[in-house]
Formats: structure tokens, sequence, C-alpha cells
């Protein structure tokens, strides 16, 4: 709590309260950052690591019926979902990068690299 253990408490069952409760403060705070620790390794099980640099050919991951403006289909639901290869210009940040897009897109050229999948042959 912020408290001086010692000013606060001259009786000495108070005294022994307090620095029991503290200790089970610093336990539950133990516990809560190792289970924390064990989540984030489960959830990271399942992440990969994506890193692209400028010059590199990827696909675009698409949304059927959200992200129609680089290609027109008769039938959304049979429609691709990744759209390319594309050419990535440039690196943004840590996740995000410049794509080119063709001429005819109506969408921003930068993406995440959520969107983005490797080109593999």
């Amino acid at each position: 709590m912020g408290l001086d253990v010692d000013s606060v408490a001259p009786v000495p069952d108070l005294h022994s309260w307090l620095s029991g409760r503290a200790l089970m403060q610093d336990l539950i705070r133990q516990h809560l950052l190792r289970a924390q620790e064990r989540m984030k390794c489960q959830a990271d099980k399942g992440h990969s690591k994506r890193v692209f640099s400028a010059g590199d050919k990827v696909f675009l991951k698409l949304q059927p019926y959200v992200q129609s403006s680089l290609v027109r289909r008769a039938n959304n639901k049979l429609s691709f979902r990744f759209f390319g290869p594309l050419k990535i210009i440039e690196k943004l940040g840590s996740v995000a990068y410049r794509l080119e897009l063709p001429s005819s897109s109506s969408d921003p050229s930068s993406f995440s690299c959520v969107s983005v999948e490797a080109l593999s042959w």
C-alpha cells in the first residue's frame, strides 16, 4: 500500500498482519506474471514472424466482400483470396509495407504484414 509498517503499526498484531499481507501480494503478483508468461508462450506458438525487405514479391490477402477494388469478380464467393504477386516498394515500420499496386486500384498502397504472404515458388 505504500505505508511504512513500523510507523503505522505500533501494535505487534497489526504489524504481523500488514507484513503477511505484503507477502501475499508479492506472491499473487509473482503467480500472475508466471501465468501471463505461459499464456504469451502459448499464443506465440501459433504466430509466424514475417520480415520482408524492399524489392521482395508478396501476395496480398483480400477479404472477398470488403476489398473488391483490386479485382472485380462476378461472384464474390468464388473470388481469389490472394492478389499478386506485388512488389514491396518500401518498409514503413516494423510490420507495415508499401506495395506497388496497379493503377486501377483505389485501395491505399500501405498494408500490415498480417495481410501480406510470402511468395514461394
